[in-house]
């Protein structure tokens, strides 16, 4: 009896090794650089996590507190910015009414000297129709 040795054409799908250094993780841009401490030292404790689960899940407990209140954080800010922006143009509005008003009393005060300077014109016509 002859051994025959059957060959499979399958496909074997290409394993991807996992990622175990730090500059080598595919980490989103931070085009304003606020991130970069943050980075190296979560790599920092990523490599002090010694395989210890208790470690691990300590770390990534962390991680899922300071998720929360980053946003929690975020929010507080937009709406803290929002109404920084509400009140600033509630200010602008009370500036422009009080600006108006002010403009407003301007423009009588020349009314007044107009009326004046009529009222003067007429009495020397008066005057001077009179002799």
């Amino acid at each position: 009896m002859t051994d025959s040795v059957k060959k499979t054409s399958k496909k074997t799908k290409e394993v991807k090794a996992p990622v175990l250094h730090a500059h080598k993780l595919a980490l989103p841009q931070d085009p304003q650089g606020f991130t970069g401490n943050l980075r190296r030292e979560l790599a920092r404790s990523v490599g002090r996590i010694g395989g210890d689960n208790v470690r691990l899940e300590s770390f990534i407990e962390t991680l899922n507190v300071f998720q929360d209140f980053a946003r929690n954080k975020a929010q507080a800010q937009k709406e803290e910015l929002q109404k920084k922006i509400a009140d600033k143009q509630a200010r602008l509005k009370t500036a422009q009414e009080a600006q108006l008003r002010a403009s407003e009393g301007v423009i009588e005060g020349k009314r007044n000297v107009v009326r004046q300077y009529q009222a003067e014109i007429k009495a020397h016509e008066k005057r001077v129709g009179e002799k």
